[in-house]
């Protein structure tokens, strides 16, 4: 599973202490920190080790070069036909997760990684050359990640209840988004506190000086006309995506 969190404007390590704290249950083989030079970013990690076991994929990861660290929870599908291409382009690898793939696909494509990555992902990358913080939620909205938007900070977390490690954050109920969920158990963006929102499937958010300056929607699921196919081939697609799926995902994690 794993748990990611973080502050992107002002914060210390204790409070990235708290926040991964309420996310044991989440990652309990490893925790990680990172804090920027400047203080005003920091990134929390709780690991489940599936995938390199090793310290080698430990994280949060920083690029060799220290061009950006990533912070991220979910398992990329196709991770092995990406490090291919990665290698054929000139990056080297130093571990065998899928965590160094993404940092590097985002170093080598920028934020047109996303379209690239076929799995579940909740993740958070700070590029240092921009100061500019990268998030993103998988396609389906398999992996959860919630922001709360404060006076000059944002604040990001796999789960809810670890955003309210900060004192900042106020705890006002969103009585309508409570409702929605009490009754259909999917409240969309909102969530059942006003200052907290949850990133939507398929949404990316890009994030400058301790503000969102941009929130997009890199997939969109298409309810367009049928396909007209025969019960034969829609069985065999079917047993072919799963057979994929299956073999793409072995031995696959977040470490």
């Amino acid at each position: 599973m794993c748990g990611i969190a973080g502050f992107l404007g002002s914060g210390n390590l204790a409070l990235l202490e708290l926040m991964a704290g309420l996310m044991v249950h989440r990652g309990p083989d490893d925790s990680g920190y990172w804090l920027s030079a400047s203080l005003a970013h920091g990134f929390a990690h709780r690991r489940l080790s599936i995938l390199d076991l090793s310290e080698r994929g430990h994280q949060p990861m920083l690029d060799e070069r220290g061009l950006a660290v990533a912070c991220y929870n979910g398992e990329i599908y196709n991770f092995a036909e990406l490090r291919k291409d990665l290698i054929d382009r000139g990056w080297q690898f130093r571990s065998a997760s899928d965590t160094e793939v993404l940092l590097k696909g985002y170093l080598e494509y920028g934020r047109d990684i996303v379209a690239k990555l076929n799995g579940i992902f909740a993740f958070a990358i700070h590029d240092l050359r921009s100061g500019e913080t990268f998030l993103a939620r998988d396609q389906l909205g398999v992996k959860p990640l919630y922001l709360a938007e404060l006076a000059g900070t944002v604040l990001f977390a796999s789960e809810l209840k670890s955003l309210l490690a900060d004192a900042r954050v106020s705890r006002d109920l969103d009585s309508v988004a409570l409702h929605r969920y009490l009754t259909f158990l999917v409240p969309g963006e909102s969530t059942p506190l006003r200052a907290v929102r949850r990133m939507e499937p398929g949404t990316a958010a890009l994030v400058r000086d301790g503000r969102v300056i941009r929130t997009w929607k890199y997939y969109q699921t298409s309810f367009g006309s049928a396909v007209r196919m025969s019960i034969e081939d829609c069985t065999q697609g079917v047993v072919q995506r799963l057979r994929a799926g299956s073999a793409a995902s072995d031995g696959v994690g977040c470490p």
